[in-house]
């Protein structure tokens, strides 16, 4: 068994191990198990101190609700449907904050921009991404039997997301309600984010 890791940050794994060793186990004839749970310890620090990141850069940058609404979009899809991964922890940071702040960027570019433009983008963007989930969504070869399960949940959260996107075009066409302009333009790109990612992890 071996982490998604990083052999810069040794320090998640340090940490990781000395949190495993105080758990009162045996681990000399389990030493699989043990690995396993070091790997679990390190992913779950490694992920609580990258949203903690994430969202500091969001609140200093004052974009946290629109980093709230992707981040809540990407990460549904994203953690049954899979996709690529960083060589480290540092870089994962940095390319989520940078596809964030691009397509924040975009999205407040096309809120000035006509409403079929908005209707265009949400369209191609569920597509698209429809055709990549359908293809490529759990996968992954280590999935095994749970495969078929990660499927069924990966497509019920793409479906309620695109019905989400597309009620919310129709409020904000007939009620006006630019807020939901907003929501349905970040999720958008958040749809084609993690077809992307998933795109690029197709052969794993």
């Amino acid at each position: 068994i071996e982490c998604v890791g990083n052999e810069n940050m040794e320090i998640y794994r340090g940490a990781a191990e000395r949190l495993v060793e105080i758990y009162d186990f045996d681990w000399k004839e389990n030493e699989r198990m043990k690995e396993a749970c070091i790997c679990s310890v390190e992913a779950m620090i490694a992920n609580g101190l990258d949203s903690v990141i994430v969202f500091t850069f969001a609140l200093l940058a004052g974009i946290f609700i629109e980093m709230l609404i992707f981040f809540v979009t990407f990460g549904m899809l994203r953690f049954y449907a899979g996709g690529a991964h960083a060589k480290n922890y540092v870089r994962c940071v940095l390319m989520y904050i940078c596809v964030v702040c691009i397509s924040i960027f975009i999205t407040r570019r096309c809120i000035v921009a006509s409403d079929i433009y908005t209707i265009i983008i949400c369209l191609l963007s569920i597509i698209f991404s429809g055709i990549i989930n359908y293809k490529y969504a759990a996968r992954q070869k280590n999935l095994g039997k749970r495969g078929g399960s990660y499927r069924r949940c990966a497509f019920a959260i793409y479906l309620f997301i695109s019905v989400f996107i597309f009620v919310s075009c129709l409020v904000y066409i007939f009620l006006n309600m630019g807020f939901f302009q907003k929501i349905v333009l970040i999720q958008a790109f958040a749809l084609v984010a993690q077809s992307i990612a998933l795109f690029l992890d197709r052969e794993a």
